[in-house]
């Protein structure tokens, strides 16, 4: 009898401690991020980031207090009073009461604290979508898996399942994925089939979340969760009949269906995929190399975006050559299949990699082509909840062989985000579900049409604005008003053009430009793209408009080509000549056996204008050649002169 009841204190131990973890722990943790004037979005997502490790305590305690095989004999001493399995009933009860009171409790908590802090209220009908598939959904899923197991007779066979269950959906199996060189290989993608099933927290929380996209609410994460749920549910009905009845049958067949939708193929945005075109591209990268004239442009662009679980294409492309041709090569990222591709002449074509490579029967002039195709990138994604598609990344058809990843010997290896196209008109018909922006002009609810040298589509949770100038700005984690937003990155910008002034560089190069913003996401991983400058607009994260150094990397990298320039362009010039001279001293620092002959090449150059005592001139001289437009030859030339006259040839 004295057993019986250690073992029932156990029990009734085991619900205190779950309901004080449930609702203590996390209400303390959100009054304390309320006193640090945390906004919804960033409360919500600190408890993201700690939300495993609450649920796997919650998991063993709902486990010991339910288990029938640790307290069998309990269960018959009641048994006989109560009726077979009167603990489960009743203790199921009362978990899930408490559930519900700690989750309103939490969720209540949350809004209370996005109506005080929050500078807009964008984010109030936002949230309890990212709360639902966040913290509510997780948390119930390892209640059911705690009661599934609880019911198991043997207990050395649920405890192991527990502890698999809890491993596999942990952050440890996430930090083991991805990033590696092998990334197509079998083994590694049954291993991400193997994590996606039990991705049913939120991933990557040690990185701060995609502000344009939300908190990885992807369909397909909730069916992933639906999974769970009705897996779970199914094998209780099951259990407790004590064989397969028709609504236990209906849930798990449900449970299948909703499996097999999450391991369709989707876009989602996650850090641990950050590499795979790295590894891709990482032996035929180079650097930027000059763009070759192949004698024909794609004139016209009539394309219908479908944002489902991945981006669909279909469309119009008219190709226009100098001459007739028979052969036109364009470039579509590898992600992206092609379905199909026609056209009223006769054509045959083929596919390898990014290359699309279209052969008629007689050579042409104009060929009008209608294709198909569907998919993603793992960084720039396109999905139902935002899209993040820059103008340089080739989502679309670009005309030629274009390099879409870079490797540059001075600095890490990055995207290519000076790919243009020529001058086209373009039309877009837009299905999404979210709010978007492009630089090409909206003509109606649908509809974004005009000439340009790219196709940008930024979408999500983002903001349009009524700014001739600024496109939209980003107001899910704002902590001021939309229109003080607007006058900062307005800011920004007129600091960018004092910068410039104080090269004595012309203002045009950014001025009569719009600019559109995406989130910080838009350079992390070393995309390098923190800005893109274009022919009607400019491209940057909304950290990075502010960034001098960064702006005038991208003009002088796309500009030159020399390896003292490639040098100079992957520091940028800083906010003034002397910041400018005392980074580039950097290198005089180090012994010269150390130095590339680009290097050697620079600082002798500083080390002659310091004897003459026109560092400053010889940093706007650099500058403003760098910034300028000019030919391949005429920069071998400028650096030649410029060696000559500082004494250093």
């Amino acid at each position: 009898m004295k057993n019986i009841l250690t073992k029932e204190m156990i029990r009734r131990k085991s619900f205190c401690i779950f309901c004080m973890i449930s609702i203590l722990l996390p209400l303390t943790y959100q009054i304390y991020l309320n006193m640090g004037n945390q906004s919804g979005m960033a409360t919500l997502y600190w408890l993201c980031r700690y939300w495993f490790y609450l649920c796997a305590v919650l998991t063993v305690a709902v486990y010991i207090c339910l288990s029938s095989s640790l307290l069998e004999d309990v269960d018959e001493t009641i048994a006989g009073c109560r009726g077979s399995g009167y603990y489960q009933r009743k203790g199921l009860g009362r978990f899930f009461v408490v559930f519900i009171l700690s989750q309103a409790i939490i969720f209540l908590m949350m809004e209370f604290v996005t109506v005080r802090n929050d500078a807009t209220g964008y984010a109030l009908p936002i949230l309890p979508k990212m709360f639902l598939c966040n913290l509510l959904l997780p948390l119930l899923i390892c209640l059911l898996v705690g009661c599934v197991l609880a019911q198991w007779q043997n207990q050395h066979h649920s405890a192991i399942a527990l502890i698999v269950f809890l491993v596999m959906s942990s952050p440890l199996t996430e930090m083991m994925l991805g990033n590696e060189e092998h990334t197509n290989s079998w083994g590694n993608r049954l291993s991400y089939i193997l994590r996606h099933i039990f991705a049913i927290f939120y991933e990557e929380s040690m990185w701060w979340p995609n502000e344009q996209a939300g908190l990885q609410t992807e369909w397909t994460r909730f069916a992933v969760q639906f999974f769970w749920i009705l897996l779970c549910l199914g094998m209780l009905c099951s259990i407790k009949k004590r064989k397969l009845c028709i609504s236990g049958c209906l849930l798990l067949a449900c449970s299948v269906a909703c499996l097999i939708y999450a391991q369709l193929p989707a876009s989602t945005y996650r850090h641990y995929n950050s590499n795979t075109d790295y590894y891709l591209y990482k032996e035929q990268a180079n650097g930027l190399q000059e763009t070759a004239d192949i004698g024909y442009t794609i004139q016209d662009y009539d394309l219908k975006l479908d944002f489902g679980r991945q981006l669909k294409v279909e469309g119009t492309l008219v190709i226009e050559a100098e001459k007739p041709m028979d052969a036109f090569v364009f470039t579509l990222y590898r992600g992206y299949k092609l379905k199909s591709l026609e056209s009223t002449q006769p054509i045959t074509w083929s596919l390898q990699d990014d290359l699309v490579t279209i052969h008629t029967e007689k050579p042409t002039e104009q060929l009008s082509i209608t294709l198909q195709y569907q998919g993603y990138n793992n960084l720039f994604y396109s999905n139902m909840d935002g899209a993040m598609l820059p103008g340089w990344f080739p989502w679309y058809p670009m005309a030629g062989e274009k390099q879409i990843y870079l490797n540059f010997e001075t600095w890490n290896s990055e995207y290519n985000t000076y790919n243009r196209i020529e001058p086209a008109h373009i039309r877009l018909d837009v299905q999404a579900p979210f709010t978007l922006v492009s630089n090409l002009a909206q003509t109606s609810e649908r509809v974004y049409e005009g000439e340009s040298d790219s196709i940008t589509i930024i979408g999500g949770y983002i903001e349009k604005t009524e700014d001739p100038v600024i496109a939209n700005i980003l107001p899910l984690n704002l902590s001021v008003t939309e229109e003080r937003m607007v006058e900062l990155v307005k800011d920004n910008y007129q600091s960018m053009c004092d910068a410039m002034e104080a090269y004595g560089l012309d203002q045009t190069l950014i001025s009569d430009r719009k600019i559109i913003l995406a989130s910080a996401d838009l350079s992390c991983n070393g995309t390098g793209g923190d800005v893109a400058i274009f022919s009607d607009y400019i491209l940057t994260s909304d950290s990075g408009l502010g960034s001098f150094s960064n702006f005038t990397k991208a003009l002088i990298i796309e500009r030159n080509k020399s390896e003292v320039s490639m040098v100079i362009g992957g520091m940028g010039l800083s906010e003034t000549p002397e910041e400018t001279l005392e980074s580039w001293s950097y290198f005089s620092d180090f012994p010269r056996e150390d130095l590339s002959d680009a290097e050697l090449q620079l600082v002798d150059l500083l080390d002659a204008a310091k004897d003459a005592g026109k560092e400053e001139q010889l940093v706007r001289e650099i500058a403003a050649f760098l910034i300028s437009e000019h030919e391949e030859a005429d920069e071998e030339i400028f650096w030649k002169e410029l060696s000559e006259r500082y004494g250093t040839s």
